[in-house]
């Protein structure tokens, strides 16, 4: 009795040891799929970042232009006012 119980908890202690091993590379091999390469995450944040300027100085054109747009109105009011 007591040699089939040693005889099972080696196995049971082998098959642990299998899917241990087999949940560690499962592990790793999400890991490395979801984790981007950081060369290449630092060039798409620096990429984002050179869109995110090039949107906020084309934002601020477009607020002059828009101010501009707005001065020829009130200057095309005052002219046709007092013509």
């Amino acid at each position: 009795m007591a040699e089939t119980l040693a005889d099972k908890y080696e196995d049971m202690n082998e098959k642990h040891e299998q899917l241990m091993a087999k949940c560690q590379h499962v592990l790793l091999d999400v890991y490395s799929k979801t984790n981007a390469d950081p060369s290449q995450e630092k060039y798409l944040r620096n990429k984002l970042e050179t869109y995110e300027t090039q949107v906020e100085k084309l934002d601020h054109q477009l607020a002059e232009i828009r101010n501009i747009e707005q001065q020829a109105k009130n200057m095309n009011g005052r002219v046709t006012q007092s013509g």
